[in-house]
């Protein structure tokens, strides 16, 4: 019961944190997820991430290495 608690509270502080961006994204690299603290920071690239590639927030020239 403990863990649980732990876990519970771990996820909504990552989940509605002032400091940390939390996203999520499919085996296949699109967004299912993110934060209100990543879309706030990153809403000038998309108002939406979910279904959103992952290409979408890396800059075309770093693609490459992001995939290394």
């Amino acid at each position: 019961m403990e863990g649980e608690t732990l876990i519970s509270s771990t996820y909504r502080h990552l989940v509605n944190s002032p400091t940390f961006y939390l996203v999520c994204l499919s085996p296949d690299g699109f967004y299912t997820y993110v934060n209100p603290l990543f879309a706030q920071r990153y809403g000038f690239i998309t108002p939406n991430f979910v279904g959103m590639h992952h290409d979408c927030s890396i800059f075309e020239e770093d693609i490459p290495k992001a995939m290394s």
